[in-house]
């Protein structure tokens, strides 16, 4: 996914936002990595925002956006590599369940899963788990002249 201009990076970002809402998905503006100033995000751990309140982010310029993760988006967590070399160990370990929806991000991957049961957000050396109360940047987001990509399009794993 190439974007030739930042127009079409916007449109990209603010066609997420309302994708992932009309999914069912609680998902924020960011302003690279951090929620945006002009938001209180964390309202959004607890209540999916509306279409209006969607309508009037996509009036600023975004060129990325995050998926609030836990219980109020279906259940989603997002194991978080940094290193390259513990994702590829993890495939090869768990190729069961390798094959869900994956992002490349600067440093490593994004591998999303969902639960039937609430998964809490913990930090471990060189990987993160992105439960309850956490996000993750969304694929196509542009952050420090770094594009997060899909790598794997299949469907979320349960």
């Amino acid at each position: 996914m190439q974007f030739s201009n930042n127009l079409e990076q916007y449109e990209h970002c603010a066609n997420m936002l309302i994708t992932l809402h009309q999914q069912g998905i609680s998902a924020i503006p960011l302003n690279g990595k951090r929620p945006s100033y002009a938001i209180r995000w964390k309202q959004y751990q607890y209540t999916i925002p509306n279409r209006m309140i969607v309508d009037e982010w996509i009036e600023q310029s975004i060129n990325s956006y995050g998926i609030i993760c836990g219980q109020i988006s279906g259940g989603l967590f997002v194991i978080d590599f940094d290193c390259p070399n513990l994702y590829q160990r993890f495939v090869k370990t768990f190729s069961n369940i390798s094959c869900t929806y994956t992002v490349q991000t600067r440093r490593g991957y994004h591998v999303y899963l969902k639960s039937h049961v609430p998964i809490p957000s913990r930090q471990f050396k060189n990987c993160d788990i992105k439960g309850e109360g956490g996000y993750v940047v969304g694929t196509g987001s542009m952050v420090d002249d770094y594009r997060y990509r899909t790598i794997s399009s299949s469907e979320i794993q349960t």
